[in-house]
């Protein structure tokens, strides 16, 4: 097999809850947006993409996940127009609170300055917490073996030097890990006072393992066959996707990764190819022959005819939230006697997650559902059991709640 295009994203979240001086009430948080959505230029942004010369209702509509999340895909809802009412209604918990959603921290004049790849860092601002993206986008030579495209990879994520120009003629150089940190520390440093970062006791600093999506845009078989079941068909390729691109193992050619692998994640045979998500605790690999570009016809410009893109910037914005919320709930244990403010979040934060794993009350799908997510909830269950216990809600039983196929 010979890959084309390769796009990993990286995401680091870290919850504040624990940080009283973090707090932001909802009234203060609900006017920082809405008066972010009228500007719609400045330091801060909304999460889903502007459009340009467009309204951010437009924006927002045209915006698979985001619009999902805060379900604005209801029939009740007959128009974009209700889109400001619904988000900051005043006299209920608005959508821009209830529903925890970040704004988008938009640094100043900042490049960055690579050899061969484009990459992007976005910073997202949340009321009880900060998380840092990075994402690769990088083409392959053509005719570049797969072992030399798959240490290619692991090398832009473990070794790669980048450097990151801000205005004033600042700048930072490192790899991605060091680059997220320095990032996380400036945005910090904007939203919490310097005494609470020196005093509290918390060690507010960036994790070391982000959870990576890694996609395979466009890719060709080497074989006289069509991509057919690389598990089953070419063996030796297979386990070398999944120990360079799943795991992101240095030492992937002993193959000693398949034992991390989460089984069943996703299978899905059609005639000619096997679409596949294969997973490790903290990453995933999209692997949907079906997709790739030039099994989709003739090019056009219409989004359509690129949705492996699509897809890898959906389930980017699935599983930042999904860490993010998993991470309020793992903070909210450890408190020993918590504020009426971070009881509220952590209750919407269950709430989420259960509107993540299941279908919406109109019976449409819900929030852009993947196994992706029940997967990364499931092997956490003992967060959520406990801190449910510990909010004295309603039992949480995640079979009930997850419906019997979620599509991707």
């Amino acid at each position: 097999m010979e890959i084309k295009q390769l796009r990993f994203s990286c995401i680091w979240t870290v919850s504040l809850l624990k940080i009283k001086e973090f707090e932001v009430g909802e009234g203060v948080y609900r006017q920082v947006f809405k008066d972010t959505l009228e500007r719609q230029s400045g330091v801060w942004s909304p999460p889903w993409n502007t459009i340009k010369d467009s309204t951010w209702e437009d924006s927002l509509n045209q915006s698979f996940f985001w619009k999902k999340y805060l379900e604005l895909d209801n029939p009740k809802i007959r128009s974009k127009k209700d889109y400001a009412s619904i988000l900051f209604e005043e006299r209920s918990r608005s959508k821009i609170w209830s529903h925890l959603l970040p704004l988008k921290y938009n640094i100043p004049k900042l490049t960055i300055e690579t050899k061969s790849q484009h990459i992007k860092f976005e910073s997202f601002r949340y009321p009880y917490g900060i998380g840092i993206v990075a994402t690769l986008y990088i083409k392959i030579k053509p005719k570049t073996s797969l072992e030399d495209t798959i240490n290619y990879a692991i090398n832009s994520r473990y070794d790669e030097v980048y450097k990151i120009n801000y205005e004033n003629d600042q700048s930072d150089t490192g790899n991605l890990q060091l680059l997220a940190e320095k990032l996380f520390d400036r945005l910090s440093l904007q939203l919490l006072p310097k005494q609470s970062i020196d005093t509290t006791g918390h060690n507010i600093c960036l994790p070391k393992d982000p959870f990576i999506i890694a996609t395979i845009i466009n890719a060709k078989s080497t074989e006289s066959e069509e991509f057919s079941d690389l598990s089953k068909s070419y063996p030796n390729c297979w386990d070398n996707l999944v120990a360079g691109l799943c795991d992101w193992n240095k030492q992937w050619k002993d193959n000693n990764s398949i034992g991390k692998i989460i089984p069943n994640l996703k299978h899905d045979p059609s005639k000619n190819f096997v679409n596949s998500i294969i997973g490790t605790e903290r990453s995933r690999l999209i692997f949907f022959p079906k997709y790739f570009t030039e099994n989709l016809g003739k090019p056009t410009k219409t989004p359509k005819h690129y949705p492996l893109g699509n897809y890898h910037r959906h389930l980017l914005f699935l599983s930042l939230q999904t860490e993010m919320l998993m991470g309020i709930l793992e903070d909210y244990i450890d408190i020993p006697q918590p504020s009426t403010h971070q009881k509220y979040i952590a209750k919407r934060a269950l709430v989420l997650i259960k509107l993540i794993l299941r279908s919406s009350k109109t019976k449409k799908s819900g929030v852009f559902q993947s196994w992706s997510a029940f997967k990364r909830i499931e092997l956490s269950y003992k967060i959520i059991e406990d801190a449910n216990f510990k909010l004295r809600a309603k039992k949480f039983d995640i079979a009930k709640i997850i419906v019997p196929s979620p599509p991707v």
